[in-house]
């Protein structure tokens, strides 16, 4: 019989696993604490390289005591993720082991700009991918400190409606390896931040740029110019200003293109939608709302796409008769998705 603190400690590692592989809530955790199969697997492993914490926990025993310890079981750790822990505070993240290469903060409230220096100082030099999703307290300070972490290649500041244009144009001038983008929801960006972000990371992969109508679409083609042949994913949900010139560069140069969100774009018509579907391997694509298209538009996804796509959401799209998925499944046959955005 283990001794009650040994067995702690295995429920406490086994648990840890459990996050990491299934992302389980705080809740279903203390539900699998006394399965003996999830014990019995947590003796197997001394140290961990990626940790999935999420729920409103005490987060004082890992911040504090865990990573607190020198050479303890987390000095390996390497990928962090902490969700909806608004307990976490900025001195916390001081902690954080210097080799951290991703590390995602989502939802954590309390997250300030001294908690983004303090991580910047701490794990800036070896982050890859950085995730701090709505985190509503920053401001153009901690994007002046994120331009310090020059590996970045990953970045989302979805939701950081704190954060504008002269935070952003420091990111622009100095992380140069970005290849995933996301600011969604960010209504202090202007123009010519975003325009600066797109001209200076020609490997962009995946932009997206939900629910940011403020914008024209000067970004769109900065990026376009920019970026070319290596995009395979964009979203511009609700880009009021976004009509046809954009799409047009992009069907001109983006020849791995495979998912494009283009949902309440009201500007587009069916000559945007014709360029893309002939220069662009689509396989989801979103006009959601769009209702200025009609059926041309439909007939040259038919007439370019139907070998490629398997998702199309033309919900809204009253001029092009609103089809329903029997008859789109009927002219695309792979297509098996019709609603890509519930919201």
């Amino acid at each position: 019989m283990p001794a009650p603190e040994e067995d702690a400690r295995r429920r406490d590692g086994a648990l840890e696993l459990v996050a990491l592989h299934a992302r389980c809530a705080a809740q279903t955790l203390g539900r699998l604490a006394s399965c003996s199969a999830v014990l019995s697997s947590a003796t197997r492993r001394s140290s961990l390289a990626a940790l999935y914490l999420a729920g409103n926990r005490e987060p004082k025993a890992f911040f504090e005591d865990a990573l607190g310890e020198a050479g303890g079981r987390y000095a390996q750790l390497r990928r962090l993720e902490v969700a909806f822990c608004d307990r976490l505070t900025d001195a916390h993240l001081a902690l954080l082991p210097t080799g951290l290469t991703a590390l995602a903060l989502d939802a954590c409230r309390s997250l300030g700009d001294g908690g983004v220096e303090a991580l910047v100082r701490a794990c800036g030099a070896s982050l890859v991918s950085l995730r701090l999703y709505a985190a509503v307290r920053l401001t153009d300070s901690s994007a002046r400190h994120l331009a310090r972490c020059g590996r970045l290649q990953s970045l989302s500041l979805s939701g950081c409606t704190g954060i504008g244009s002269e935070g952003m144009l420091s990111v622009a001038s100095r992380l140069r390896r970005l290849t995933e983008l996301d600011l969604t929801r960010m209504p202090l960006l202007d123009d010519i931040a975003a325009a600066a972000i797109m001209q200076g990371n020609p490997r962009l992969v995946s932009v997206t740029l939900y629910a940011n109508g403020q914008l024209s679409e000067a970004p769109i083609l900065s990026l376009a110019r920019a970026a070319r042949a290596s995009l395979t994913q964009l979203d511009f949900t609700g880009l009021n200003d976004l009509a046809d010139a954009p799409l047009l560069a992009l069907g001109a140069v983006a020849s791995a293109l495979h998912s494009l969100s283009i949902s309440w774009c009201l500007g587009v018509t069916d000559v945007g939608v014709a360029a893309i579907a002939a220069g662009c391997p689509l396989e989801v694509l979103s006009l959601h709302g769009i209702r200025g298209l009609t059926a041309a538009a439909l007939d040259a996804l038919v007439a370019h796409r139907a070998a490629s796509l398997v998702a199309l959401d033309v919900r809204g799209c009253i001029g092009m008769g609103c089809p329903q998925p029997a008859s789109l499944r009927a002219r695309l046959p792979r297509v098996h998705t019709f609603v890509i955005h519930k919201g």
